[in-house]
């Protein structure tokens, strides 16, 4: 975002959660946070004059999931390009839309409280690097994210547990693909993209490059979650019709760990 500061925007960055229980399931959490997100920030009226008021021009938005003692807990990264930060009143009315959001979406037992619903970080030139981690940037490198942070266990940290056939691993690995299936993990906000001098690539052109990849190579880690899954039939059903069929497939479920390889290059 370095073109961004370049302009003179501010960069801040706007963490959103909901309140979460070992009970609730985490296809319930994740279709309830996406559906607040967009009543607070995308949708109807409201959410226009609030982007307009505080002068968002662009944002990259991640979705971030762990799992603890109180089971699943999704949360909403979100790096905003704006003209200037929210002012205090306007960060308790940011707060509390958004928790009015997700009472009217999901009702009392998920809304969030003031500490933990909305927490706003202006983000400095020499911060970015830490914060673009925390968005996602540096999803596809597994071996990058740490499998376990303050009593949380990432969804990566899961995967490997379920490949180590650890008890209990192999339900939530399932139930976090299940959830996470064809779930958009980083969004930009239109135009920022190409504002930014960022390409856009379809998965086709990914896996069509002027190399012309032959060949999938996939991270121990990850291969032995994909056989626990039990996805191995799929992957190699897709891989048998196309390249592209299987980048598509994949990166739409959400698996990480594997590169494509050029047709000059061998695997290790």
């Amino acid at each position: 975002m370095v073109w961004a500061l370049a302009q003179g925007l501010t960069l801040y960055m706007v963490t959103l959660t909901i309140r979460h229980q070992k009970a609730h399931s985490l296809k319930q959490l994740q279709r309830g946070m996406a559906a607040s997100w967009r009543k607070w920030f995308t949708t109807g009226r409201e959410a226009t004059e609030r982007r307009k008021a505080w002068g968002i021009k662009h944002y990259i938005r991640a979705t971030e999931v762990t799992h603890g003692p109180n089971g699943w807990h999704p949360h909403l990264h979100i790096m905003l390009a704006a003209d200037r930060l929210p002012y205090e009143l306007e960060c308790i009315e940011g707060s509390n839309a958004w928790m009015a959001a997700v009472y009217k979406l999901l009702g009392e037992e998920w809304m969030p409280d003031h500490t933990h619903g909305m927490r706003i970080t202006r983000i400095r030139g020499n911060e970015q690097a830490r914060y673009l981690s925390k968005l996602g940037l540096e999803i596809a490198q597994i071996s990058t994210k740490s499998a376990r942070k303050d009593g949380h266990q990432t969804a990566w940290g899961i995967g490997q547990d379920a490949a180590n056939q650890l008890p209990g691993a192999g339900e939530l690995w399932e139930e976090y693909q299940a959830a996470m299936f064809g779930q958009r993990q980083l969004t930009w906000s239109r135009g920022t993209k190409k504002l930014a001098g960022v390409e856009e690539v379809s998965d086709d052109e990914i896996a069509e490059e002027s190399e012309r990849p032959e060949c999938m190579v996939i991270e121990p880690s990850a291969w032995d979650a994909m056989i626990h899954a039990g996805i191995l039939p799929i992957l190699v059903g897709l891989a048998k019709r196309s390249m592209p069929e299987l980048v598509a497939w994949l990166r739409g479920a959400g698996w990480y760990g594997w590169r494509l390889l050029p047709r000059q290059t061998r695997a290790p």
